[in-house]
């Protein structure tokens, strides 16, 4: 789902702490919603002042400041 925001997308799944953050985001959200956020992040991640969130990870960590954005 990151292929879009990210060209180096292969490497985030070698990455444990990648894997993780995105199951936590699973379990919490659910798989679809978890799916359209991603989704989102390929129209939010290009405006002005919009978070640039690129892996689960930073997804997870800044999920906050992208509603807030997308809310604005």
């Amino acid at each position: 789902m990151f292929k879009e925001v990210n060209p180096t997308y292969e490497r985030l799944f070698k990455n444990k702490t990648q894997r993780a953050a995105l199951e936590r985001l699973v379990k919490k959200f659910g798989e679809e919603k978890t799916i359209n956020t991603i989704k989102a992040l390929q129209q939010i991640i290009n405006k002005p002042y919009a978070p640039k969130i690129t892996t689960p990870y930073e997804l997870e960590r800044d999920l906050g400041k992208m509603i807030v954005f997308f809310n604005q």
